[in-house]
């Protein structure tokens, strides 16, 4: 089985250093430039099916590729489970504010991986609602190629799953978080 995971291209959220989370944002001026770049990577490999999740950035992503692929397209199916972490209280604030932080020393948590934000949910709970998808998807797409088009924690998430690694790897460099408009290719 071969994962294609994208990650979004930039919002002007992202660019601006706030918690996008599941706030439906456009992309900006520069994300729409690296959504276009994307159509030749994107158009090297065939995919079984295509995997966006419900907000828009995702799609956008996608739109230049669709708009420039000559062949039929394969389906595109909207996944919940892959949405971006809910941040809740957090959603919105400037990542330079130590947010999360300030919340985490109020709830006396530690454990990154656990603290759930004031009506938002952990990475732990990323982490196992990624688990359901990826054990749906080896179950429906054995032996097929799938491109993911996500956000940032549950495309970390999956990678740490496709590559057997533990929860506490998340923050490794090897490989790096994926940035805007980027895009793996994991064979299993």
């Amino acid at each position: 089985m071969t994962f294609y995971l994208l990650r979004h291209a930039s919002t002007t959220a992202n660019e601006e250093m706030l918690y996008d989370s599941r706030r439906d944002s456009a992309l900006s001026a520069n994300g729409r430039t690296q959504a276009s770049g994307l159509v030749s990577s994107l158009s090297e490999y065939k995919y079984d099916a295509i995997f966006v999740t419900p907000l828009s950035r995702t799609r956008e992503t996608l739109a230049p590729y669709v708009k420039a692929i000559e062949t039929p397209l394969p389906p595109i199916i909207e996944e919940v489970l892959m949405i971006e972490r809910d941040l809740g209280e957090i959603t919105g604030r400037n990542q330079g504010e130590g947010a999360i932080e300030k919340d985490m020393v109020r709830q006396n948590v530690t454990d990154r991986f656990a603290w759930i934000p004031p009506g938002g949910e952990s990475l732990n709970m990323v982490m196992s609602r990624v688990q359901k998808f990826y054990e749906r998807l080896k179950q429906d797409y054995a032996g097929k190629s799938v491109l993911i088009v996500s956000h940032r924690n549950p495309l970390r998430c999956l990678e740490l799953i496709i590559l057997g690694r533990p929860m506490a790897d998340y923050d490794r460099d090897d490989p790096p978080k994926q940035s805007p408009a980027t895009l793996r290719v994991y064979e299993i």
